[in-house]
């Protein structure tokens, strides 16, 4: 993967495709993140938490960044940047093909695998992916120059028909209520261990976290569980 050197020598303009998609993806996926991974990103992209902040306010994030959140998350960039809106099974080769859209050669044998193509003409009818306004464009974050992303390649997903074999009501509700019963006795033995602040919690705080978790199992297959475990607890 590319290394700290080569990541904060790319540029700082910005490559956004939908600024609000940005803006709310961005801040979520950042303020979800442990301490330690905010620290790689920071130090990977050899920035201060303030430009984060930035490019999630305005929604206009460079390419230095969103490297720098691929390679430590493990996120499609596409998805945060706005282009897609389904997020993609994460590939390390997601992030060289961006880089290549944005006109940067690859050469991974090398160990600095990157360098800005010399001559690379830009199209007449190319547009911009974010048209700039210059009440928003902040000293750090500018407008990208004229270019286009490649549209990403469309899989066809055969569907799988399940059999379904339908458990009589009372087994059902046998089931779900044993399951309650343990659900309880382990909240119990959880506040006994020293966790605290559930209860505290307010409707607003429990809705941030659920789109945080729901954003991460996009990407983390361990994240995804969780999520539809929460989504079980719902249905008891």
């Amino acid at each position: 993967m590319l290394s700290a050197e080569v990541v904060q020598g790319f540029k700082q303009n910005s490559i956004s495709f939908d600024k609000d998609k940005v803006k709310s993806r961005l801040k979520i996926l950042w303020q979800s993140l442990e301490r330690d991974d905010r620290q790689k990103i920071l130090k990977l992209a050899g920035i201060k938490k303030a430009a984060i902040e930035r490019a999630y306010r305005l929604g206009m994030v460079s390419i230095k960044i969103i490297s720098a959140f691929v390679i430590v998350c493990k996120v499609d960039p596409l998805y945060l940047i706005g282009k897609n809106d389904a997020q993609r099974t994460y590939d390390p080769e997601q992030l060289y093909e961006l880089l290549s859209d944005l006109d940067y050669k690859i050469d991974k044998n090398k160990k600095s695998p990157i360098v800005r193509r010399a001559g690379a003409k830009k199209k007449e009818d190319t547009k911009l992916l974010i048209p700039p306004t210059g009440d928003e464009v902040d000293e750090d974050v500018l407008a990208k120059p004229k270019q286009t992303l490649r549209k990403p390649p469309i899989k066809k997903v055969a569907e799988k028909k399940e059999e379904v074999i339908e458990e009589p009501n009372h087994v059902r509700n046998v089931a779900a209520e044993s399951f309650g019963k343990a659900i309880s006795q382990l909240y119990d033995l959880i506040k006994v261990d020293g966790s605290k602040g559930l209860d505290d919690l307010t409707n607003e705080d429990v809705q941030v976290l659920l789109a945080s978790l729901t954003l991460q199992a996009g990407f983390n297959e361990v994240k995804r569980k969780h999520l539809n475990f929460i989504k079980f607890l719902l249905t008891i």
